[in-house]
């Protein structure tokens, strides 16, 4: 494997600069999987048309490895990363501004910001409504599986096959039918997948997602983003933030929602539920607080709210941002009930439309009888 360069210092990368687990697996991106869950110190993911495997070494630098092999990887991994990007100046800056960031930034080093494939992520923050990242996680490899190309076979030790496969163009998912991808676990999604490829092929396909990188607005990014069905504030800033450059924006969920109320607030039983202005204000807040790279900072304080990141803010017990797993567990069963009920209202409205047809069409057989 090769050592990861920092293009600034002309060092090897360190897990303070780009931690794997707190960067590709904290809710920004879902091609990744962690083949180390013991110590969190090698991930494999897929980055355009490679299988990209990062590990740690003895001396806590982080290594890489493409299959295939690819002259200009290098070049790909440090565009991903943002490794331009002097994370360790800017988490000086923050934790001076924000305690609070200071305390979550000791447990969980080294996040990063992905820049994405848009269109990939696109689709992905589509998928992620009123969902939980294993499931995502799945519906894009069954994506992956059904309609992007094969790029690797890996031979298992129990004479089994991994096939690994790109993630798909967007004319290939154009093929998709939403049934297709109702069969795929989507759900209600499919109707959104479907309809938002058509209008990005009419707009001109996947480059009109990197020209919307050019805008100097992120808000203009955001704007562009809310024509698509399905895609909301939350959703459209996902995508700018994480692929379209919009290093400013905040994408407030649930998470970032109560972490105001609570923490900056000290608001914890008001406002349980987020307006359109109380998005715009904590967006606001943000910003003032953190300045050009507030949607940097946002991902580390957001991945401290998440389970499977508890057992690094735990590890101090004196932390003020330590939150027990039992209440998120809960918030997580609450989120999965909200998507189960909101399938089945769906469902409840397509079946209602399904018969009211049917009576039409059988009034109107009967008055041809008559």
């Amino acid at each position: 494997m090769k050592s990861l360069i920092n293009p600034l210092t002309k060092k090897p990368i360190t897990q303070i600069e780009f931690n794997l687990k707190n960067t590709l697996v904290n809710g920004q991106a879902f091609n990744w999987i962690n083949k180390d869950v013991t110590y969190n110190k090698e991930f494999r993911g897929i980055l355009g048309k490679n299988v990209v495997d990062f590990k740690v070494n003895e001396n806590n630098e982080v290594m890489y490895k493409e299959i295939p092999e690819n002259s200009k990887i290098e070049e790909i991994i440090n565009d991903y990363l943002q490794l331009n990007v002097d994370l360790v100046k800017l988490t000086v800056e923050w934790s001076e501004k924000d305690n609070y960031y200071a305390k979550v930034k000791e447990q969980l080093k080294g996040v990063r910001i992905l820049r994405q494939f848009p269109f990939e992520c696109m689709i992905s923050f589509i998928c992620s409504q009123n969902n939980n990242i294993p499931r995502i996680t799945k519906i894009l490899k069954s994506l992956r599986q059904n309609f992007g190309e094969e790029i690797y076979r890996e031979k298992l030790e129990d004479g089994s096959e991994e096939i690994y496969y790109s993630f798909p163009s967007v004319a290939s998912l154009r093929k998709a039918t939403e049934q297709n991808l109702r069969d795929l676990g989507l759900g209600y999604r499919a109707n959104y997948i479907v309809s938002a490829v058509q209008l990005l092929e009419e707009k001109g396909g996947e480059e009109y997602l990197h020209k919307l990188r050019q805008l100097k607005d992120s808000h203009e990014k955001r704007e562009a983003l809310l024509e698509f069905k399905g895609i909301g504030n939350k959703v459209a800033d996902c995508i700018s933030l994480f692929s379209l450059d919009a290093k400013d924006l905040i994408p407030v969920d649930t998470h970032v929602f109560q972490i105001y109320n609570r923490v900056y607030k000290k608001n914890k039983n008001k406002d349980k539920k987020m307006t359109k202005d109380q998005y715009s204000e904590i967006e606001n807040f943000f910003k003032d607080l953190y300045g050009d790279y507030a949607g940097w900072a946002h991902q580390a304080i957001f991945a401290a709210e998440l389970v499977s990141f508890q057992s690094e803010i735990n590890s101090n017990e004196n932390s003020s941002v330590k939150k027990t797993k039992s209440s998120k567990l809960q918030e997580e069963k609450e989120q999965e009930k909200e998507q189960t009920t909101e399938e089945q209202k769906i469902i409840s409205k397509s079946k209602i439309s399904e018969q009211t047809s049917s009576e039409k069409n059988k009034r109107n057989q009967n008055k041809k009888i008559k």
